[in-house]
């Protein structure tokens, strides 16, 4: 991960910035998050932020979207495409298992314990987060 975010290092700041200028400030909060951020899917979330900013600044996104450009660069399809693309990988992975996991929408499928909603041992239908009286 270290990686990655290494060349950025010395462009957290567009050339023409100031230490001080708030472009440069939001860039050096959005790479400083997306080193402390654990969970892989936030850490591409913060460097689509952090490129978005930059193509903002630098205006190299005068034909679209900045958002959409900087998501073409970080993830390779557009982020109307992102949940889609998730989906096909995973079909594609598990194949006859994918049924069995997740639904057709590609939410996994909840987990179903067969553990009733109540306490047999404290009366008719108590409630268990009631307890033994």
């Amino acid at each position: 991960m270290a990686a990655s975010v290494a060349p950025r290092l010395e462009t957290v700041a567009p050339h023409s910035c100031s230490p001080g200028h708030p472009v440069g400030r939001i860039q050096k909060y959005l790479l400083l998050a997306e080193l402390a951020e654990q969970d892989r899917q936030l850490q591409t979330d913060l460097s689509i932020a952090w490129l978005t900013v930059a193509l903002v600044y630098r205006g190299d996104a005068t034909n679209c979207n900045a958002h959409v450009l900087a998501t073409y660069r970080v993830l390779g399809c557009h982020p109307d495409e992102v949940w889609p693309t998730i989906v096909n990988n995973r079909r594609a992975k598990l194949a006859k298992e994918f049924d069995a996991w997740y639904e057709a929408n590609g939410m996994p499928k909840q987990k179903r314990l067969d553990i009733p909603d109540y306490d047999p041992t404290c009366g008719p239908l108590a409630p268990v987060w009631l307890g033994r009286l």
